[in-house]
């Protein structure tokens, strides 16, 4: 059965022996706490980037000469290594011109918040474990009980990452390490060639 964001709230909840809520007591004092302790385990840990949401998308600039993207991205890295763009609010910003004009296309390392819906089984079951782990941290954080929920949030992560490694092919190639082992080999390459033209 798929779980719902309001079965993680009322897990979280049911760690303090608070009673299930429904979807009408969104307005419910233990809701509102519950949900801003989800929304910020949720956002810090989707925003490391995992397989289900990453992306590396071309990215056009608009018609006013920007680079702008959706509001849940939360973190962008433009893999154009001998330009200085940053993320500022939903615009990459050109450091070094002062600027956010940029009419170039820029290809871009994207990690997107997805739904809690929309994510794969074992990221549900980890995102529950740690949300219910750190909000009952908050509420009560008494052992044994806090020791429990520490190794079941464990449990989840050493599943979860199998996961990851796995559906993400990692290798050297990858990542920002690959990145810099391929710009180096290229440039490498170039002078090699460079020494080999006659003079």
């Amino acid at each position: 059965m798929a779980r719902s964001k309001l079965d993680v709230i009322n897990g979280m909840l049911a760690s303090t022996g608070t009673d299930p809520l429904t979807a009408n007591d969104t307005n419910h004092p233990s809701y509102i706490k519950a949900l801003a302790k989800f929304d910020e385990v949720n956002d810090a840990w989707q925003g490391m980037g995992w397989w289900f949401n990453t992306t590396s998308p071309i990215i056009a600039p608009t018609t006013g000469d920007e680079i702008v993207f959706a509001s849940d991205v939360l973190h962008i890295d433009p893999l154009l290594t001998d330009k200085n763009y940053v993320k500022r609010g939903n615009r990459l910003y050109d450091m070094d011109n002062e600027t956010f004009t940029i009419t170039e296309s820029v290809e871009c390392h994207v990690v997107r918040l997805k739904d809690y819906t929309d994510l794969p089984p074992p990221a549900q079951a980890y995102l529950l474990a740690h949300a219910r782990y750190e909000y009952f941290l908050d509420e009560d954080g008494s052992r044994p009980k806090l020791d429990k929920y520490e190794e079941a949030m464990g449990r989840a992560w050493a599943f979860f990452q199998r996961e990851h490694l796995k559906n993400a092919d990692v290798n050297i190639f990858k990542g920002g390490h690959g990145l810099w082992f391929r710009s180096s080999y290229h440039a490498a390459g170039i002078n090699r060639s460079v020494a080999r033209q006659a003079t």
